[in-house]
């Protein structure tokens, strides 16, 4: 288990500076994001009696991204797809909690997609590249940890409070404090420019975007 945050992070970040194969691996990558993982875990427990049709969902996506002709790029079929691909299972979540206090989150998630997908596909190479320095990669499970620790404990307590009516707004409020969190780790073992502004512009699409509102 010591290694599982870099594992993941190194996962991430190698699928979405652009080892990435298909349309769906972005996606992927996105899910696979500490931040997002906490979200769609918190969305998947609401559908727990409808586990197969969740599963259908998924499936749905995943072919729906798998149909890129010769003629496309990943970035355009993204953009033209994400909607239309990403809308059936965002409704069908959206069923499972639109009489609770959760009812906005879905529509949050296709927010965070739609940013990650624009970052991508509008920033130079040397940014994204520059995710793959290793004082971001091995920064280490303890801190990684540390900084998603106040994180889920914000959405578990989300979950016991009554009192919210807006979620996303909570949600999004905490998130800003585990992006400060994870760049003051970065700033410690990462001490040149370039790379903490890539650091901070993969966070900003992942977080400070689709929390515009707030």
């Amino acid at each position: 288990m010591k290694y599982l945050g870099v594992i993941i992070f190194s996962f991430a970040v190698c699928q979405v500076m652009g080892f990435v194969s298909e349309p769906y691996d972005l996606l992927s990558a996105t899910f696979h994001t500490p931040a997002m993982r906490a979200i769609t875990k918190m969305l998947r427990s609401k559908c727990q009696n409808k586990t197969v049709e969740l599963e259908e969902k998924i499936k749905g996506l995943k072919d729906c991204y798998l149909e890129i002709k010769e003629t496309e790029t990943i970035c355009s079929v993204m953009k033209d797809r994400l909607t239309r691909c990403l809308n059936p299972l965002a409704d069908f979540m959206h069923k499972c909690v639109e009489s609770t206090k959760y009812a906005d989150v879905p529509q949050f998630t296709l927010e965070i997609f739609n940013s990650v997908t624009n970052y991508v596909c509008q920033t130079k190479g040397e940014k994204l590249i520059e995710l793959l320095h290793p004082c971001l990669v091995t920064l280490g499970y303890e801190k990684h940890r540390m900084c998603m620790k106040s994180f889920e404990q914000k959405l578990s307590n989300i979950e016991k409070d009554d009192t919210i009516k807006n979620v996303k707004t909570d949600i999004c409020k905490s998130l800003e404090k585990t992006k400060t969190c994870f760049l003051r780790e970065f700033k410690s073992v990462c001490h040149n420019d370039v790379t903490l502004n890539s650091a901070v512009g993969f966070y900003d699409a992942v977080i400070t975007k689709p929390c515009k509102h707030i």
